[in-house]
């Protein structure tokens, strides 16, 4: 069952575990109890009867010669007075006790009221229980061998339940009583353990959203700070995001707006032109224009889904030879015309990743296409696989060194030819996207002899 309060679940937890711990330390001081006043009256018993057989020895001859019982009669009134258990005769307490004295041959010798009462049988030595109307009754049996006699000295049971119920429920009733006390101090003690975390929750509410710095982690228990640390390694991840977002706003704006007054200004030449002879060509690069526009429209789009991905779902196994393979055919005609080639080696198809297939298709289709685009015609793009990386190396001019690090960042056009530069700057970014999501680092790196630009996909280690 899912837990829907952290507080009431403590309380009810905590307050549980307190009452029955309560109870069960009851029962065991019930049950303690119980034997000690057992062993205590037994042993009070065997004391009672030696007792009787020290007394008894100087009557011995008397009591041998007796036809009838010497019978030791209770107090005549009331034991008790004024709701007190103890009178000027005795203890209410002395109609529940009895001892008989038997001689060997069978003749009764002595007894109690009490005893001549209830008809106690004989019994052999040691202790017994019997119950004799209806009332059961503690019995030790002494032998006397000098008095050629049995001492029996008897104790009803429920004296001794009673004087259990009673020390029992003086030691449980002051933990009774104190329950409630011990309640209130656990829901106290339960809040104060929470007020940090309720610190917290007050803080996150009173955020705005344009209020993401990270909270404050000075003071927090132990316990809680690997929460605030994940609230604020997500605050941050979500600033940065939101700050990506209106960059990647700012740089949209300002990306379309130069595309936008030049496909105007081209379109209204064409509208004036249309009779003349540059008409045509006119309107062609209007539609040059509006396709750049339109490439740069769908990388932002699939860019913003990227973004807005945080891991893969369902990856499967990909040959990266196929994806190849299906690539060269699709560059064919840029190939064909621009005189270039795609050359790969075997050791390609040995390549198999676990992935999506439209994002890896995706990454080795923007990394192909920016070999093609800045190498000079009649050159040749090499991809090939070694040590469990793939590596696409093109012949272009390559990149100073100090803008290698920023080629990934979104809407950055290095410093290359710009006789071959037609993109959006965004296409490396997508790359970069799409080998977070897949674990691949991605390295670029010039030829030893700066005669073109390599980069390196290869899985990061486990």
């Amino acid at each position: 069952m899912p837990v829907t309060s952290l507080r009431r679940f403590l309380l009810l937890s905590i307050l549980s575990v307190v009452l029955v711990a309560g109870l069960l330390a009851g029962w065991a001081n019930y049950r303690d109890t119980a034997e000690q006043v057992e062993e205590l009256f037994d042993a009070e018993m065997a004391q009672q009867a030696r007792l009787l057989r020290a007394l008894l020895a100087r009557e011995a001859d008397d009591l041998s010669r007796r036809d009838n019982p010497l019978t030791y009669d209770d107090p005549e009134g009331p034991l008790e007075h004024a709701g007190s258990e103890y009178s000027t005769l005795g203890h209410k307490y002395e109609k529940k006790l009895a001892f008989e004295v038997w001689h060997t041959d069978g003749r009764l010798l002595v007894q109690s009221g009490s005893a001549r009462q209830s008809q106690l049988p004989r019994m052999s030595a040691g202790f017994h229980d019997v119950e004799v109307n209806d009332r059961v009754w503690r019995v030790f049996v002494l032998q006397a061998p000098e008095l050629n006699a049995w001492i029996q000295v008897a104790q009803r049971d429920d004296v001794r339940n009673e004087l259990t119920l009673e020390i029992a429920e003086h030691a449980i009733i002051p933990l009774a009583m104190g329950l409630p006390a011990i309640a209130l101090l656990i829901i106290g003690l339960v809040r104060l353990g929470l007020r940090p975390l309720d610190q917290v929750s007050r803080e996150v509410r009173r955020r705005s959203y344009a209020n993401l710095e990270p909270l404050n982690e000075e003071g927090l228990p132990a316990e809680l700070q690997p929460l605030v640390a994940s609230l604020n390694d997500l605050l941050i991840r979500v600033r940065e995001h939101a700050e990506r977002e209106r960059q990647v706003s700012a740089d949209i704006a300002h990306e379309l707006r130069t595309p936008l007054a030049g496909l105007r200004i081209q379109l209204e030449n064409a509208s004036r032109l249309m009779d003349a002879p540059k008409g045509r060509q006119t309107l062609e690069k209007a539609v040059r224009a509006l396709d750049r526009l339109h490439h740069l429209a769908e990388q932002l789009l699939f860019l913003a889904r990227l973004d807005a991905q945080a891991s893969l779902t369902k990856p499967e196994p990909i040959r990266l030879d196929h994806m190849i393979a299906e690539l060269i055919s699709e560059f064919e005609p840029l190939t064909q015309r621009n005189r270039q080639r795609i050359r790969t080696d075997g050791n390609v198809q040995a390549l198999v990743w676990p992935g999506q297939p439209t994002l890896l298709f995706a990454l080795l289709r923007n990394l192909i296409d920016n070999a093609l685009r800045y190498s000079p015609e009649g050159s040749t793009v090499s991809i090939f696989a070694h040590e469990g990386q793939l590596e696409i190396c093109d012949e272009g001019p390559g990149l100073a060194e100090d803008e290698l690090p920023l080629i990934t960042q979104r809407f950055h056009r290095a410093g290359r030819d710009t006789s071959h530069r037609s993109g959006s700057g965004i296409g490396l970014a997508i790359v970069r996207e799409i080998a977070r999501l897949h674990d691949l680092e991605v390295h670029f790196r010039n030829r030893p002899d700066r005669s073109g630009l390599c980069v390196s996909i290869k899985r990061r280690p486990a």
